[in-house]
């Protein structure tokens, strides 16, 4: 007994004009219409497909705020947390009046790292003339309150988490 298994289309095409197919009422232009309508055969695609290495990601240059934005919002308060993606942390802030998220890898979650992280962001709004009035945090930013008078940290119960963030 012969097994058919999953024969290319040029092979199939040759099997019905050359009758190897006994009985079978199946026409050239059948078999084309079926492979229109259907597509090629699952299984005679597994293991040929190439995988394609995928285009590069462009680096894409960050836009200033417009100036008309800076000029109408001259105060705004920062909500910031940390966040974790597969164990990793993230240290995450956004902005209530404008909607600006920004996101950094952290190493760890130091008093150091905290305090780097938010000077770095008041330091990029100041650059737009907007002033970060109030951040408001974890309980777990504690630490820096001092560090970045005059600047006011509303810190959440330890039960609470900030809602913007998360």
């Amino acid at each position: 007994m012969n097994i058919l298994g999953w024969p290319t289309q040029q092979e199939h095409e040759k099997m019905i004009l050359n009758n190897t197919l006994h009985n079978s009422t199946v026409t050239v232009a059948d078999m084309w219409r079926a492979h229109d309508i259907f597509g090629p055969a699952v299984p005679t695609l597994q293991g040929k497909t190439k995988e394609r290495k995928p285009e590069p990601v462009k680096s894409t240059t960050l836009e200033r705020i417009p100036t008309s934005l800076s000029k109408n919002i001259r105060h705004v308060t920062l909500s910031m947390g940390f966040m974790f993606v597969n164990s990793f942390p993230f240290h995450v802030s956004k902005t209530r009046k404008i909607e600006y998220r920004t996101i950094k890898a952290v190493d760890n979650l130091s008093m150091s790292t905290m305090l780097c992280c938010t000077k770095s962001i008041i330091q990029k709004y100041q650059s737009w003339g907007i002033t970060i009035d109030k951040v408001m945090a974890d309980n777990q930013f504690t630490p820096i309150a001092d560090e970045i008078r005059p600047t006011l940290l509303n810190i959440c119960t330890p039960n609470e988490h900030v809602g913007d963030i998360k």
